[in-house]
């Protein structure tokens, strides 16, 4: 579903949404890929996992209230509030738990991702009582 095929692999199967077949190309822009390896730092928290990739990943033109704002909304779309400090850890540092590390790497694509910039609503402003 990604057009992640190496070696001469081929892609087998019909997606549908809504009953319609699509070509992938055409829905591509619509749907995220969150891989199965954890990508993040591992000796950050999570809010500052969040927080550098919202940097990288989120629109440019975010100002950086609107980022801030971004990255609680996914904090806390996700369940993740009550460990928002905790570091991610390792094998050798404890963390937080798998599925917690999962909804971290979630909210990492969010951040690029059609239905993320969704989430934010860009009127916000920056004397808004909520932040």
């Amino acid at each position: 579903m990604t057009n992640r095929i190496k070696d001469g692999g081929k892609v087998l199967g019909r997606v549908k949404i809504n009953g319609q077949k699509l070509p992938l190309l055409s829905i591509q822009h619509l749907v995220g890929f969150v891989p199965q390896e954890d990508i993040m730092h591992r000796d950050l928290t999570v809010r500052e996992n969040l927080r550098f990739y919202a940097h990288l990943k989120a629109d440019p033109k975010m100002s950086r209230f609107q980022r801030k704002a971004f990255v609680n909304e996914i904090i806390d779309i996700l369940g993740l509030s009550h460990v928002q400090h905790s570091l991610i850890g390792d094998e050798e540092n404890r963390g937080v738990s798998g599925g917690q590390r999962k909804r971290v790497n979630i909210g990492i694509e969010l951040m690029a991702s059609p239905l993320g910039k969704s989430i934010i609503k860009y009127n916000w402003k920056e004397d808004d009582e909520h932040f």
